[in-house]
């Protein structure tokens, strides 16, 4: 997953970065530095495709 597709999967579910953040087990700021182009870790990575595959939004891998 990339950055682009981690704010298209935040804002077509209406979270709020805070929002993913929970899910995610992180802080805000570090979601803001995903969309932003850090790197994402491994282990919020498998939890962004588990969420997108649960969730069925259409977005590039």
């Amino acid at each position: 997953m990339d950055n682009q597709s981690v704010k298209e999967l935040r804002t077509e579910l209406g979270w709020s970065q805070s929002d993913l953040a929970d899910f995610l087990g992180v802080k805000q700021p570090t979601v803001n530095r995903f969309e932003q182009g850090q790197e994402i870790p491994e282990p919020s990575k498998r939890l962004l495709y588990l969420l997108k595959a649960q969730c069925q939004v259409p977005l590039a891998a």
